[in-house]
């Protein structure tokens, strides 16, 4: 029964691993936001610096996971 259950891991886990994409990179198409050319989305800075989001721009915030993405955003 141990080997069955074993065999059974393994083949799961094969398939799973057939599965996974092996791509580079990934492309998104993302609707227009519809914000207006002019309209300022966020803006962050520390008085000297500042990074503003404006109009239809996006932004990603990106990282390896429990690196403090959410965190960061929480706070902001």
């Amino acid at each position: 029964e141990a080997n069955e259950k074993v065999e059974a891991a393994r083949a799961a886990v094969d398939t799973a691993g057939r599965r996974v994409r092996d791509d580079d990179t990934v492309h998104i198409d993302l609707p227009d936001p519809g914000v207006g050319t002019g309209r300022r989305s966020a803006t962050i800075g520390d008085g000297e610096r500042s990074w503003t989001i404006q109009g239809p721009e996006r932004a990603a915030l990106v990282g390896p996971n429990g690196a403090g993405k959410t965190t960061l955003l929480e706070r902001l």
